[in-house]
């Protein structure tokens, strides 16, 4: 059996920390952040999946690619 977990903006720090250990212990073994929660969690993993490295850049109305050391980052 998979553990999955999603994370979100919302979470507290507190809850933040619950998911950073039972990520790392192993209960959970699959952790679906978005890039903002990516940048604040300090997790380690042997596999990392980044999906939409773009953002869209509202003045000149076109999607533009994260710098690579911030998709690097995450």
């Amino acid at each position: 059996m998979v553990s999955v977990t999603i994370t979100k903006l919302l979470l507290d720090k507190q809850d933040k920390r619950i998911v950073e250990r039972l990520f790392q212990s192993g209960a959970i073994q699959v952790l679906i952040a978005s890039k903002d929660t990516a940048w604040s969690l300090p997790v380690a993993s042997y596999m990392v999946i980044i999906m939409g490295v773009q953002f869209y850049e509202g003045k000149e109305h076109r999607y533009i690619d994260y710098p690579v050391m911030d998709v690097l980052q995450m």
